[in-house]
């Protein structure tokens, strides 16, 4: 009967050893898909955008606190840039346009030239009721511009990065 006891406490110690393994290797699978992306921020502006679980951008965005013009149809009317990346923006208007208007923005950042870009509305918070939105506005994707237009994107971005490394 030893033998026996000695086979049944061998198994119990390997179950709970595979059982430990197999919690372990899940919790550690499931930390992986929960990583959040990268955001930065931008000295003097306001702090990074909170990441989202469902977030699936392809650039960083940078919070900023910019003036910025829209244009739509002819029309122009002032707004304020929230964030930017290389791939779009968040733009704070009190009556967003629908999603899929074209629009044409100058941006006015603090320390570069005015900078125009096509755009296109991804999506707007317009449906949502005053008391759930924090910032009334639209999200939208730079669209159809040049190659010299992109550039310029791109350097003022990386001037605001290498400012916020500068600061104390």
């Amino acid at each position: 009967m030893s033998s026996f006891s000695t086979l049944v406490g061998i198994g119990v110690a390997f179950g709970a050893a595979a059982f430990t393994l197999i919690v372990l290797l899940r919790f550690l699978r499931g930390s992986r898909r929960r990583e959040r992306p990268v955001h930065l921020a931008v000295a003097g502006a306001a702090s990074p955008v909170p990441p989202s679980w469902e977030e699936k951008r392809r650039h960083p965005r940078v919070a900023v606190s910019w003036q910025t013009e829209i244009e739509e149809a002819g029309v122009s009317r002032a707004a304020r840039l929230r964030d930017i990346s290389l791939g779009g923006a968040f733009v704070v208007v009190s009556a967003p346009p629908a999603a899929g208007c074209e629009l044409r923005l100058t941006i006015f950042p603090p320390h570069a030239a005015p900078l125009a870009l096509n755009a296109a509305v991804a999506w707007s918070n317009a449906a949502v009721p005053e008391e759930r939105v924090v910032h009334r506005g639209m999200g939208v994707t730079f669209r159809a511009n040049s190659a010299e237009d992109l550039r310029r994107l791109h350097e003022v971005i990386l001037g605001l990065l290498s400012r916020q490394e500068e600061a104390p």
